[in-house]
């Protein structure tokens, strides 16, 4: 792990002048000169160089000169194009990629260059982010004012968290998992912490973080299909989501509107889309079924095809046991609960034919059968609907071992057929 410091060089040659950075000031010719001063240096510096700022480079030398006498055996020259078109910007682009090794912690100045060069920057390094494990110190700007005697040195770096969010945000639109998004607030969370010292409840970012954190806890009961209606808040969807709900309730009434600064509010964004997309799922599933039904749709929208066929599958099983065969019991968490249920699932894969079953079991299969709704213009049982489920559920969950094991793209529309039907079937049972 190296600290590396990158710059674009310009063309200009200015006067030397006053530079500031935080709380300290100093001369300098050069704005190179004075960040890596104000850094403390750099074990890595690569210097990127347009054939007009090569020339400058060499011909006046003095900046040159000043960092080799410092940092010689550290400093490396690329040339690069200017970036008139696509094909020099790509260049560029694999220019600077390659000149980023692993686990680099990167310092970047945009000052000089063509502006389009530092916008090419910082995609480059959201990119070796991903693919090199880079970290980002420092995305620094000399800010010229005019009349003003000293340069402001600004660090950007707030672009690249805005950027991350961004991706945390696309993150979840597609895939529903907030993992990014809560590791993204608790980074805020603890540069807040360094900041005022205080890394507790009374850190002005921790309801946010607290609700984002419940937030994952949900997207991760369902992604593990913790379907169970009575279970604690990491075992249970409905759990994680009344926890979801608790900590969200506390954003508005406890962040002090003066400190919900520019690092929190991109945050705040997508916690409001967030939110919105639960509430529309699971605010009003108000029990198994309800619970299920919701879950089901939301793995089909966000591709979780393995987990939403588990979820229709022990779905049909709930509303079979709790809608038909033992309709109007008092339900409790228990061994009882549980035996039924196993008679509930061996009914509806029994077979006229079996002699295994028991006459229990047959006697609520036939109960299946006098159940049977019109759907899709023909007369079915929930055992019809359960055991093509089960089928590509079973094929899906053996990891394809089986004689003729299904196409991968048959997964989701069993899914979706197999939803559509059972939807149905309640529809019909319920009128």
């Amino acid at each position: 792990m190296a600290r590396h410091y990158m710059a674009m060089l310009g063309t200009i040659s200015p006067e030397p002048k006053q530079y500031k950075f935080k709380d300290k000031t100093k001369e300098f010719k050069y704005v190179q000169e004075a960040i890596l001063n104000f850094i403390n240096g750099a074990d890595k510096i690569t210097i990127f160089l347009t054939k007009a700022a090569k020339k400058k480079w060499v011909k006046e030398g003095d900046l040159k000169a000043s960092l080799e006498k410092k940092y010689k055996d550290a400093i490396e020259e690329v040339d690069i194009d200017d970036g008139n078109n696509d094909d020099e910007l790509m260049n560029i682009f694999t220019k600077i990629y390659e000149s980023i090794d692993e686990n680099d912690e990167v310092i970047f100045d945009i000052t000089n260059g063509f502006r389009t060069l530092p916008m090419l920057a910082f995609t480059v390094i959201n990119y070796a982010k991903t693919l090199k494990n880079i970290t980002v110190e420092g995305i620094y700007y000399g800010a010229y004012i005019k009349d003003e005697p000293v340069e402001q040195i600004l660090d950007l770096s707030i672009y690249m968290d805005i950027m991350e969010t961004a991706f945390a945000a696309n993150y979840f639109v597609s895939y529903g998992n907030v993992k990014r998004f809560e590791e993204l607030s608790k980074n805020v969370k603890i540069k807040l912490g360094q900041e005022t010292g205080i890394y507790d409840e009374r850190n002005p970012m921790t309801p946010l973080y607290d609700a984002i954190s419940k937030l994952n806890d949900l997207t991760g009961c369902i992604n593990t299909c913790r379907g169970n209606y009575n279970k604690g808040k990491k075992r249970s969807i409905k759990a994680a989501y009344d926890a979801f709900n608790n900590k969200r309730k506390k954003i508005t009434e406890e962040i002090p509107k003066q400190i919900v600064d520019e690092r929190a509010r991109p945050f705040e964004l997508i916690f409001k889309y967030a939110e919105e997309k639960a509430d529309q799922y699971f605010k009003s599933a108000e029990s198994n079924v309800e619970m299920g039904m919701a879950v089901i749709q939301w793995c089909i929208d966000y591709e979780l095809i393995q987990q939403g066929l588990t979820a229709l599958r022990e779905t049909i099983v709930t509303y079979a046991h709790e809608n038909i065969l033992f309709k109007g019991e008092n339900f409790k968490n228990d061994k009882k609960y549980y035996d039924n249920r196993n008679d509930v699932e061996r009914a509806l894969t029994h077979k006229e034919e079996s002699t295994t079953d028991t006459d229990e079991i047959k006697k609520l299969y036939d109960k299946l059968m006098e159940n049977k709704r019109p759907v899709n213009e023909k007369e079915i049982s929930l055992c019809n609907i359960y055991q093509k489920a089960t089928s590509k559920r079973n094929d899906i969950n053996h990891f394809g071992f089986r004689e003729k094991p299904a196409e991968f793209t048959d997964f989701k529309e069993n899914l979706e057929s197999c939803y559509k039907e059972f939807k149905e079937y309640i529809k019909c049972q319920e009128d």
